[in-house]
């Protein structure tokens, strides 16, 4: 797939997640296996959910010139969320699940923003010889 399409398809993403963690906070986590979600867990799943909305937002409006840096941001937060992730899934084995499939998520993430970063800038269509 081509870098740019990748970076898009990550940006339209988080903003399709960003919004359902804004507007069903606690379908949200019920679908990741979160139990019984309390008041605090919507409340920082729409805090993240606003973050994902900026953050492909940002991208997708962003000269190319700007995307690159969107996209190194984008890279270091999924890369943040990740190590996090990892963190908790040690602290507290009886979320596992959940903290799993959100770390599955930001890793896949993360792996792809650095995959396109490193992509060459090719042509989409290539012009015949």
């Amino acid at each position: 797939m081509h870098a740019p399409l990748m970076m898009k398809a990550l940006a339209a993403g988080r903003i399709i997640l960003g919004v359902t963690s804004l507007v069903a906070p606690r379908a949200f986590a019920t679908a990741v296996g979160v139990v019984n979600p309390s008041d605090e867990l919507s409340y920082m799943t729409r805090v993240y959910g606003a973050r994902a909305v900026a953050m492909g937002t940002g991208y997708l409006t962003a000269t190319p010139h700007e995307q690159a840096r969107w996209a190194k941001l984008s890279l270091a937060i999924d890369i943040c969320d990740t190590t996090a992730g990892i963190g908790q899934a040690f602290q507290q084995p009886s979320s596992r699940r959940p903290v799993a499939l959100m770390i599955v998520l930001t890793a896949t993430y993360a792996v792809v923003g650095f995959v396109a970063a490193r992509a060459p800038l090719k042509p989409m269509f290539p012009r015949p010889n």
